[in-house]
């Protein structure tokens, strides 16, 4: 439970941070269960997670002005905490084929939130699911201790979602990347 926890807002200021407020009184409460089962020892395994949690102010309350710059005081009761979904969740698999080959696919969801403290049904973030790959491969030759060249796939059904935004009148979104990959590799001495 909070007193005065601070919460974004929805509203970006001039520099494009977002706007924080004292919210009152808040709580945010849930639980995390996760697994990790090795089917074939060394060689393939599973894994998870589910979180619910509830994210709510208390007696939520805005100060707004009219058009004559006269205070409103603006009571929506108990709300949703902004951008705080209520389920995250992912599951995967790992595959090791060969000593020095891994494989991790794992799929990510994240239910949906709001932009506002106030639960305006046009500043909802949509819930979304996606897919990412990550193929590793660790050579043994030279005299590097640990050298490993490494593949992610991001998106990889290409799912269009926005992850984030802004509410200032209306919604605006930040849409993300589609399918992408980075390369890279590690080599320690």
């Amino acid at each position: 439970y909070y007193l005065d926890q601070l919460v974004a807002t929805g509203q970006l200021n001039e520099t494009g941070n977002y706007i924080r407020t004292n919210s009152g009184k808040s709580f945010r409460s849930g639980i995390e269960l996760a697994a990790n089962y090795s089917i074939i020892p060394q060689k393939f395994s599973v894994f998870g997670n589910v979180t619910y949690s509830m994210n709510k102010n208390l007696d939520y309350t805005e100060i707004n002005f009219d058009q004559d710059y006269n205070e409103i005081l603006t009571e929506y009761g108990d709300t949703d905490i902004s951008f705080s979904p209520n389920w995250i969740g992912s599951l995967g698999i790992q595959i090791q084929p060969l000593k020095n080959i891994h494989f991790n696919l794992a799929t990510k969801y994240v239910g949906e939130q709001y932009l506002t403290n106030t639960e305006l049904n046009d500043g909802k973030l949509k819930d979304y699911l996606l897919t990412d790959v990550v193929i590793s491969y660790q050579p043994k030759f030279w005299t590097a201790k640990d050298l490993e060249f490494s593949l992610l796939i991001n998106n990889l059904f290409d799912k269009k979602y926005e992850s984030n935004g802004f509410y200032y009148e209306g919604a605006y979104y930040y849409p993300q990347a589609g399918i992408h990959i980075l390369g890279g590799f590690r080599i320690r001495i």
